[in-house]
């Protein structure tokens, strides 16, 4: 009777490979009450799988060329060893030891709605990803800015560059730049994430209307 996608980037691929008209029908997550807003660190966290198309590397990088002192979390899990070592190793090259955490382990959801709660803002820059991706959607709701570039795919489709977050260009120099807006111009900062929170209700991300739609 339909045919649903996650994102407009999949719809897209959906009707181009396969001649399939489709529905975007946003995911909405699981309990998002949890997420709340209790202040805002100097910390942007960035909690997802620790994988090579999810870009850690990208955001470590960035922090080498910060002028200010904003500080960076990679929270979550590794399939592979290799590349959280990688990771590690980078850290240590561009001398950030001080402000650049790698969390490298399956966090709880109590402490993934704790890093939410009190972070500056929220950082995802995969490479083409299909959706927004979760953590972006939990940043909103706890009412913080979301930081991406301009090839991570769906993620796009839910932060509007300057709105409810800061879309940056995928190089270590522009996404050091806008790590630093971040940090500098603080009331724009809580701005966006207060932003963040409307632009759940104008996409319509929210179980009443998948349900609704389904049901039709």
């Amino acid at each position: 009777k339909a045919v649903f996608t996650n994102s407009r980037r999949v719809a897209d691929r959906v009707r181009r490979f396969n001649g399939v008209a489709s529905e975007v029908l946003y995911p909405p997550i699981f309990k998002p009450e949890r997420f709340h807003c209790l202040g805002f660190n100097d910390e942007v966290v960035c909690v997802s799988r620790l994988e090579h198309h999810k870009r850690q590397h990208l955001l470590i990088e960035a922090m080498a060329h910060t002028r200010t002192p904003v500080r960076l979390r990679l929270a979550g899990a590794a399939s592979a060893d290799a590349y959280m070592q990688r990771l590690k190793d980078r850290v240590v090259e561009l001398g950030l030891a001080d402000r650049v955490n790698v969390d490298g382990r399956w966090i709880s959801e109590e402490e993934k709605v704790g890093l939410f709660a009190n972070c500056l803002a929220s950082a995802y820059v995969p490479l083409d990803e299909d959706s927004y991706g979760y953590p972006s959607l939990e940043a909103s709701h706890a009412g913080k800015a979301v930081l991406t570039t301009t090839d991570s795919g769906g993620v796009t489709e839910l932060v509007e560059d300057g709105l409810n977050g800061l879309v940056a260009e995928p190089t270590p120099e522009a996404l050091g730049e806008a790590l630093d807006r971040l940090y500098r111009d603080r009331p724009r900062t809580e701005l966006m994430g207060q932003r963040a929170r409307e632009r759940l209700d104008a996409l319509e991300i929210s179980w009443e209307h998948v349900v609704t739609r389904l049901l039709a």
